[in-house]
């Protein structure tokens, strides 16, 4: 048996995801399947110890060295880094840091997963990194306790509605269990935006009950279909939720629903506007939501009369959902900085523990010298 990699020694391959075919890569070669590979979207990552590195193909070299002369920058290089880089490198990963979209995107975790599955086919060669994975999994473990990377979602209109509705929380806030499960009525529109409502709302643990209705009823058969085929393919998850469809006539009667969800522009049926206003109005029951997702499109989406000269109650348009997301992506940044922090931190320790347990002085890598590892 090898001995464990220690992170001296530590070498990560970065390139391209051939499966994306817009992106140019390095051909497989021999010994690759081999290696651990974490896969996301956008690129391969391998992690090579000394041996791996120095049985690289000439290749992936030259690869390196052609693109260093290009000028044009390149999006997905092919890059090799090494010592507390590459510790970094797959810390980052396992945190969820490493994502295309990192600054707004529900975070992913890579790492992890990939390696048990590593560790299943490759049982020998995967003790040479049981070490390593070991600290990788306990670092994760301690950046996700003092951090809420993982609570982290996207903003969209209709995670900004689901935070001012009460259904999910902002990171790091005490999370409180629902004593009721919520009923929301939505007001479809055309099946990308219907489909995109109901899918964020029924990933909501505290949602039983989505309601879906239209005013024109060949329109609200057509999306029931569509969203029925989807959840048919198994491409369109409800867990617990219930989805039922309700004619429009029938739906103006809002007091079954906690929250009701307009989907449909403003102004494209103008006499059902006024039916929902004069429905919200006559609502009994004062708790809920009425939420208008649409806007104007005559007037950039924003929200026109009749909803805005209504004074309704707890009423909810395009605007106050974009001031939502703002606040969303500010508070998303805030838990990624400190996760950032967190993950260099870590890594100087395990990199700083890992030399001095070989004999080497950690000054000796100008990657720590050069203020990774302060």
């Amino acid at each position: 048996m090898n001995k464990p990699v220690v992170i001296p020694e530590l070498y990560v391959l970065s390139m391209p995801n051939p499966h994306n075919d817009s992106l140019a890569t390095v051909k497989p070669w021999k010994g690759m399947e081999s290696l651990f590979l974490v896969e996301d979207c956008a690129r391969y990552s391998f992690a090579l110890t000394k041996d791996d590195f120095e049985k690289l193909p000439p290749v992936i070299a030259e690869t390196i060295a052609k693109q260093s002369k290009e000028t044009e920058s390149r999006e997905y290089p092919v890059t090799i880094i090494s010592g507390i880089k590459a510790y970094e490198n797959l810390l980052r990963l396992a945190v969820g840091l490493e994502d295309a979209d990192r600054r707004t995107a529900a975070v992913k975790r890579y790492v992890l997963p990939q390696w048990q599955a590593f560790k299943t086919e490759h049982p020998e060669r995967s003790q040479e990194f049981e070490h390593l994975m070991r600290n990788i999994s306990a670092d994760y473990n301690i950046i996700h306790s003092h951090t809420a990377i993982a609570q982290i979602a996207k903003p969209t209109l209709e995670t900004s509605a689901k935070r001012i509705m009460g259904l999910s929380k902002p990171p790091n806030a005490k999370q409180t269990r629902q004593t009721q499960k919520q009923a929301i009525l939505v007001v479809a529109d055309k099946a990308p935006i219907t489909q995109g409502v109901i899918e964020n709302f029924a990933h909501s643990s505290a949602v039983a009950t989505i309601c879906l209705t239209h005013p024109d009823p060949a329109e609200l058969e057509a999306r029931w279909n569509e969203i029925q085929s989807l959840i048919a393919d198994k491409r369109f998850p409800l867990q617990s939720t219930n989805l039922v469809k309700m004619p429009f006539e029938q739906a103006l009667n809002t007091d079954p629903f906690n929250h009701v969800v307009i989907c449909t522009p403003i102004g494209k049926y103008p006499k059902e506007d006024e039916y929902l206003i004069a429905a919200w109005q006559s609502r009994k029951r004062e708790d809920g939501y009425l939420v208008h997702r649409k806007g104007n499109p005559a007037a950039r989406q924003t929200t026109t009369p009749p909803y805005s000269s209504a004074n309704l109650k707890n009423f909810v348009g395009v605007e106050q959902l974009d001031a939502e997301g703002l606040k969303m992506l500010s508070e998303n940044e805030r838990e990624l900085q400190q996760a950032e922090a967190m993950t260099r931190s870590r890594a100087a320790n395990r990199f700083i523990n890992d030399m001095t347990a070989s004999g080497i002085s950690p000054h000796d890598d100008p990657a720590y010298t050069n203020g990774r590892g302060k």
